[in-house]
């Protein structure tokens, strides 16, 4: 009992220092000027005011106002009202002292949202001369510089998980290594929430604003709904630059939080059966339950996208104890920063991702354990795994052919290998036709004019179709040339692993670490890990890869391509992901075995997304 509680204290005593830690950090690292140097004020100049005592002057512009200081003064940031009905863009230029007491001169643009009622601006600077420029027919009320201290809450989040990572990378290591499962799942939850609480109620995900209406309708039973003005403008797109400083992302969530019983009202809507909302079943129950409690806006929008997190670590969890061999592997593609990223926006992708790879897993298992006598329990949960992972998005069911490639030891009789057969032959084709047979009776019906991209240009599939049939030498040239060109950037490059929506994707540089990390993964192995399979699995892999790359560049060429173009629009590196452990599975090798321990292998896997995701993170994710 004393030895327990010893480490108990100690566990305790390290998170004190952790966070004693970061709030040094934060102290004196991003609050030096004020909370070290004492240089704190608070000029505020009011439009037809009087000057006040630290300016030397006022100048009146024509479209705007020069404030020239008495001496060069820190100020951290600026605060703006105009009196404007609309979002207006203005500018200022700063001329300052740098940090070799060099003066400056700099121009900087940013946006006032008159919804929020104020705009702010970081400086961080020892101004001289600013001088503010608004567009015609805009009225400046009031210019605020200041400078105190201030802790941002998001920055010393970020601060602690980057100490507690730290901490455990280096003295957790046995634990790392025996609970590779639990530390990739804690890690996800850590990081995704940081994100999601970062975010706020910002939709920067891909077609978020889509993801979130149809969660949404969801939640109420897919029939009658209830609107509000809040809803209403999460459906049109938040726009990306409606805010850039904390203090702005709070008037936005407080505005969204009003709005939310503003003009409350019904609407009818009938989703009536559609396979593709199953990804959204968790994201859906998130927002129902923060409406049985009564949430604010914002805590019900992130209780959505946190029930869709959980998911994804619940499901990577599972695939990584389930991994029979090689467990980095799915260690290494469970903390992309681009797939960690999807897990903390609404999106069905979740879904997918995360039943494509458990089902590959069940089926390795399979595969590598054919005297299991759990063999045919796992098939089935394969099966299961593929088929209802598939339902988001039907183009990727081809997968569900691997269960036909299985030794046959694992079956008692014949009988019960085709039945079995039937099952994985009902479940192809019952989920594949989710996707075919609209295009098919379209096309029988006719239906020209209306199967297109609903967000318009020259798209139709029913005369995209006929012309692919027209003309198919010439569509699977230009299939292959798609594929092979964009092959690349899609498996190994920061389009495909680092891209995080309308944030940002990490500039190209980052791959010279993403590329050989991920080749590294897929053709390195440990003598002791080394996961290879026979000819026949990976052939068999292989066909069913081309398969389903075919359907997935051909539904994109159908609905969201100019009918007969010369170009496949649409198609993202994301696409991929769910085909990336089968790639890695066919590529594998035991020629490329290397002499490492299982720690640093295992720090590898994990590490190098963890330390990009946290490059991002603190670049875009948590306001300054």
């Amino acid at each position: 009992m004393t030895d327990v509680l010893k480490k108990i204290l100690k566990e305790v005593l390290i998170a004190v220092l952790v966070i004693a830690l970061a709030f040094g950090i934060e102290l004196i690292g991003f609050n030096y000027h004020t909370f070290i140097k004492g240089e704190k004020t608070d000029i505020l100049y009011q439009q037809g005011g009087e000057v006040p005592e630290e300016l030397e002057t006022v100048e009146k512009m024509y479209h705007g106002v020069r404030l020239l200081m008495k001496e060069p003064t820190y100020i951290k940031k600026m605060q703006v009202i105009l009196n404007t009905p609309e979002k207006t863009d203005y500018s200022f230029y700063v001329r300052y002292d740098n940090a070799f007491k060099t003066e400056e001169l700099e121009k900087v643009t940013d946006a006032y949202w008159p919804e929020l009622g104020s705009g702010f601006t970081n400086l961080d600077k020892d101004v001289k001369v600013l001088a503010l420029s608004i567009p015609k027919g805009t009225e400046l009320v009031s210019v605020r510089l200041y400078s105190y201290t201030a802790l941002n809450k998001y920055r010393l989040l970020f601060l602690m998980i980057v100490l507690f990572f730290l901490y455990v990378i280096f003295t957790k290591k046995q634990w790392f290594l025996e609970h590779l499962d639990w530390t990739t799942a804690a890690a996800i939850l850590l990081v995704g929430s940081f994100t999601i609480f970062s975010q706020g109620v910002i939709e920067n995900g891909w077609d978020e604003q889509i993801h979130f209406d149809r969660a949404y309708q969801l939640s109420f039973g897919g029939k009658t709904i209830k609107t509000n003005d809040t809803y209403e403008l999460m459906c049109e797109r938040l726009a990306k630059d409606i805010y850039n400083t904390a203090e702005e992302k709070e008037l936005l969530t407080q505005y969204l939080n009003d709005k939310y019983h503003s003009n409350e009202g019904t609407a009818e809507y009938n989703i009536g059966v559609n396979c593709a909302y199953t990804g959204y079943l968790l994201q859906a129950f998130g927002i129902w339950l923060g409406r049985l409690f009564h949430l604010s806006f914002n805590r019900l929008f992130m209780l959505g996208k946190l029930m869709n997190l959980l998911l994804y670590a619940v499901g990577m969890f599972f695939s990584i104890r389930l991994m029979p061999k090689k467990k980095e592997l799915i260690v290494a593609l469970a903390m992309v920063p681009t797939q960690v990223y999807i897990a903390t926006t609404y999106t069905y992708d979740v879904t997918l991702n995360v039943f494509m790879i458990l089902g590959m897993v069940l089926w390795l298992r399979v595969v590598l354990e054919e005297k299991s006598e759990k063999a045919f329990k796992y098939l089935l949960g394969s099966v299961l795994a593929f088929g209802f992972g598939s339902l988001s998005k039907a183009v990727y069911i081809p997968m569900i052919a691997v269960c036909y490639f299985v030794p046959e030891e694992i079956f008692k009789d014949k009988k019960q290998k085709k039945l079995f057969f039937g099952l994985v032959s009902a479940v192809l084709i019952a989920v594949l036709m989710t996707f075919v047979l609209p295009t098919l009776i379209w096309n029988a019906k006719d239906e020209i004019g209306t199967t297109g991209d609903p967000r318009g240009g020259d798209t139709d599939v029913v005369l995209q179709l006929r012309s692919i049939l027209t003309y198919p030498l010439q569509y699977m040239k230009l299939f292959l040339k798609e594929i092979i060109s964009e092959f690349g950037r899609y498996f190994a490059g920061t389009p495909g692993l680092a891209s995080f929506g309308r944030m940002k994707e990490l500039p190209s540089r980052w791959s010279y670490i993403l590329t050989p990390w991920i080749f590294g993964m897929t053709f390195l192995s440990r003598k002791e890990d080394c996961l290879i399979m026979g000819k026949k699995y990976k052939l068999s892999l292989g066909v069913i890869l081309f398969v389903v790359l075919g359907l997935i560049w051909s539904a994109l060429y159908l609905s969201y391509s100019p009918v007969g173009s010369t170009h496949i629009s649409g198609v993202q590196a994301r696409y991929y992901y769910p085909l990336l452990l089968p790639l890695m599975l066919i590529l594998g090798n035991k020629r490329c075995i290397i002499d490492i321990s299982q720690e640093a292998y295992r720090k590898i896997a994990a590490g190098i997304p963890a330390m990009l995701m946290m490059v991002v993170m603190y670049e875009s994710f948590f306001m300054r």
